[in-house]
């Protein structure tokens, strides 16, 4: 069976799929992705339930005006078009690529909507996965519309020191300024301008054309952080 191939692939989905119908296991579809190509694009047509049992997708919201917004990366074992689906609607709200090598098993919808409706535990993961999504935009996304620009990018550089410890030499954020812009939902222009700010005011460093913090220069980073998380988006005291 492809289901028993999968859990063999990554024993991870044997908790997810333990009660899936028989007769609707047998219609999984297969699909091999390589890292960077498409997986899903944003307004079309939704006809399949996808599990990501191998690899990283990158979450995007594309605009007609050509802003382009990070959502969010997804590890396996996760999901590919169920906020969608349990929201009832009929095409996609954001773009999907591989960030890395990707293996997905696709499921017709009206085998997805029968197994939700049989399988409790598996329905209560999706719901679980939708939530944590919700609180998550919720969350930061309360952040960006009310604090000033300044205060957003100094607060994804604390999370990006969180993920990676400052060494004797520091830390340099490998990412590009278009990929930190699509991150936090913030226009290039705008980004470019509060990375000069903090530079001249000594806050950050600039090594090769990317976001550096020094070890030494972590406390006034921390001061500054707590000084713009006092102000509002118009820069007012709160």
């Amino acid at each position: 069976m492809v289901i028993q191939q999968l859990i063999k692939m990554n024993p991870a989905l044997e908790k997810d799929v333990k009660d899936m119908p028989p007769n609707i296991s047998d219609r999984l579809l297969v699909k091999k992705y390589k890292k960077g190509s498409l997986v899903q694009q944003k307004n079309t047509k939704i006809e399949y339930f996808g599990i990501v049992v191998l690899g990283e997708i990158r979450l995007i919201s594309e605009f007609q005006n050509g802003t382009i917004k990070w959502i969010e990366n997804n590890k396996s074992i996760c999901y590919v078009g169920e906020v969608a689906l349990l929201a009832g609607e009929t095409h996609t709200s954001v773009t999907i690529t591989a960030e890395t090598d990707c293996t997905i098993a696709y499921l017709p919808i009206d085998s997805f909507y029968y197994w939700i409706g049989v399988d409790n535990h598996f329905l209560q993961i999706l719901v679980k996965n939708v939530a944590q999504k919700l609180y998550f935009t919720s969350y930061f996304h309360g952040e960006i519309n009310y604090h000033s620009s300044k205060f957003t990018v100094l607060k994804y550089i604390q999370q990006q020191t969180k993920k990676h410890e400052i060494t004797e030499d520091g830390m340099t954020i490998e990412k590009t300024r278009k990929q930190i812009s699509e991150e936090i939902g913030m226009s290039l222009k705008t980004l470019n301008r509060n990375i000069a700010f903090l530079k001249e005011n000594k806050i950050i460093e600039i090594y090769k054309g990317k976001i550096h913090v020094t070890k030494g220069g972590y406390q006034s980073f921390q001061t500054a952080l707590n000084q713009y998380q006092q102000q509002s988006k118009n820069g007012q005291m709160v």
